[in-house]
């Protein structure tokens, strides 16, 4: 959903995305302490997502343009 509103969220909306992840994982987990260093979602992480999700949109919509029949 979030990509679809914006697929170049600013830093302070990569923040925010992260740390709705970092609350959802701690719920999901069932424990109310924070999460380490290496299952944290950090900012870089969302942007690389965010790269890794135009990049693969990019790609869908270029094979659908070539499979349109002529």
């Amino acid at each position: 959903k979030k990509f679809l509103d914006n697929p170049y969220p600013d830093p302070r909306r990569r923040e925010d995305i992260a740390r709705v992840c970092n609350e959802a994982r701690s719920r999901i987990d069932g424990s109310n302490e924070l999460l380490n260093e290496r299952d944290r979602v950090t900012d870089a992480i969302v942007t690389h997502w965010f790269q890794n999700k135009r990049k693969m949109t990019k790609s869908q919509r270029g094979k659908e343009f070539l499979s349109v029949p002529n």
